[in-house]
């Protein structure tokens, strides 16, 4: 019995024990079921909610522009077709700044010329074309837009309103001037810059503002619309550079003749003076202050005929001139070189070119080597390095047939052996011959037994300097080709 109790109750808490177990199970499945239904129901409502919100946005944007609509760099988002047409408008009639040199401004005002920007209807267009359920895509990009349009006024006013700006009419007006060559007293020539001024040329404004118009600009770059008078000649054009860099290149030019204690120079302060500049920038020396300071160099320079202080041999300081002895300078090349070192910008230190060189330079070209002839003292002297080697009696040229010996400061030009001296009426054979003058010279005279005294005056040569053998033979060995004579 007892057995039979305890197997039904274990049969009793079995049964039990699945119903609740079974019973646990519907509730999960009822939970599941009831959440999974709530979110479905939440997402259908959110769906719906942004369904109305989305179409409310559409129906909004039913007579207006998308977002992120640009019409000619314009933005006229949620605007209808007539405020964005107006926007346009306003901003395409707005000002045109004219920027000007030294950050000078003036300003175009559209309404001021009465003018009008004429649309027509491509913004009609830009918004037919759009489809206002597709509003959310102007958020994410921009959808820019050019519509053609026009600003119409009249050109007569344009040009009135131009020439009352003060950009144009002002009284601060500046001319332009063009770079010039300038001459200074002290500086010598000198390239001025140009003025540019700020004077507007009112056609090329003109154009540059109708320009403008039509590109829908609002700021004219005045200089780079070349709007200004430009001067016809610039420092940087390139002949005026040329220019500016041979006068530098004058400015160093130094000439410095130097040889002896003779010296003669000119720098630019000088030189300045001898330039010349044409309208065309042609530079050029003027022939006659360049031949004149030559002129002075060989005034400085030649001794040639030049009156001399001369000691004679018996102590007497005399005064002489004539001959063909001393310095002269080759005129002409030197005239050539100076032009030439100035303006190839080369300096010139040096001797001038001589056609003829004495043998010593200074104020005393004689030197202390030489040959001294008193005519009347009829006495022929040889000095060599100051110190007197000989003196002879001589005779000279015939006085009272008109041949007397020539004066002066003269030179041995030649020396021969054996020669004959050959004149109207006669013929004389030497042996010894040294020229100092024309057909003039000192030799030998085997014809004659006695020198000296006044023998000469009658009986003389035909101007000749007749010497004694042996003295003779003794100069001629002794001097060189250049060795002065001075007769007197």
């Amino acid at each position: 019995m007892l057995k039979e109790e305890h197997a039904y109750e274990q049969k009793k808490n079995s049964l039990n024990q699945r119903k609740k177990k079974k019973s646990s199970k519907s509730k999960h499945r009822l939970v599941r079921y009831f959440a999974k239904n709530k979110l479905v129901y939440l997402l259908v409502t959110v769906a719906a909610v942004f369904a109305i919100f989305y179409i409310c946005f559409a129906g909004y944007y039913w007579d207006k522009f998308l977002s992120g609509t640009y019409i000619n760099g314009v933005e006229v988002s949620g605007m209808t077709t007539k405020e964005a047409e107006q926007k346009v408008r306003k901003i395409e009639m707005g000002k045109i700044t004219l920027v000007g040199r030294n950050q000078e401004k003036n300003e175009i005002n559209l309404n001021d010329l009465k003018a009008k920007v004429v649309i027509g209807d491509k913004v009609n267009k830009v918004k037919n074309e759009q489809n206002p359920l597709l509003w959310l895509g102007g958020y994410i990009g921009k959808n820019e837009n050019d519509v053609q349009t026009t600003i119409s006024y009249q050109t007569s006013n344009l040009e009135s309103y131009i020439d009352r700006l003060s950009m144009v009419s002002g009284s601060d007006r500046v001319k332009p001037k063009d770079a010039c060559v300038v001459f200074d007293k002290t500086n010598g020539y000198e390239i001025q810059k140009e003025v540019l001024g700020n004077t507007i040329d009112k056609d090329k404004l003109l154009d540059a503002v109708v320009k403008a118009l039509k590109n829908k600009e609002h700021m004219i770059d005045l200089e780079k619309a070349k709007c200004y008078v430009q001067p016809k000649h610039l420092v940087a054009d390139s002949d005026y550079k040329a220019l500016a860099s041979k006068l530098d290149m004058i400015k160093k030019v130094a000439i410095n003749y130097a040889d002896g204690q003779n010296k003669k120079a000119a720098d630019y302060s000088v030189i300045k003076d001898w330039i010349n500049i044409d309208s065309n920038l042609n530079l050029t020396l003027k022939e006659d202050k360049v031949n004149n300071f030559v002129q002075n160099v060989a005034y400085k320079f030649n001794t040639l005929g030049k009156i001399r202080n001369f000691k004679t041999a018996s102590g007497s300081v005399i005064r002489i001139g004539g001959g063909n002895y001393g310095n002269r300078i080759n005129y002409s090349q030197e005239v050539a070189n100076v032009k030439n070192a100035i303006l190839s910008g080369k300096n010139i230190d040096r001797a001038p070119k001589y056609v003829q060189k004495a043998r010593v330079q200074g104020e005393n070209d004689i030197g202390n080597t030489y040959i001294e002839v008193s005519i009347s003292a009829q006495t022929l002297y040889y000095f060599e390095n100051g110190k007197r080697i000989l003196s002879t009696p001589v005779v000279t040229g015939k006085v009272a047939a008109g041949h007397s010996t020539p004066r002066g400061v003269c030179q041995v030009l030649s020396k021969e052996r054996n020669r004959w001296l050959r004149g109207p009426g006669y013929a004389s054979y030497v042996r010894y011959w040294m020229q100092i003058n024309g057909g003039v010279g000192i030799h030998d005279s085997s014809w004659r037994h006695s020198y000296g005294g006044t023998r000469y005056i009658r009986g003389g040569s035909h101007g000749c300097i007749n010497t004694p053998f042996a003295q003779v033979v003794e100069v001629f060995n002794r001097v060189s080709v250049g060795t002065p004579v001075i007769v007197y």
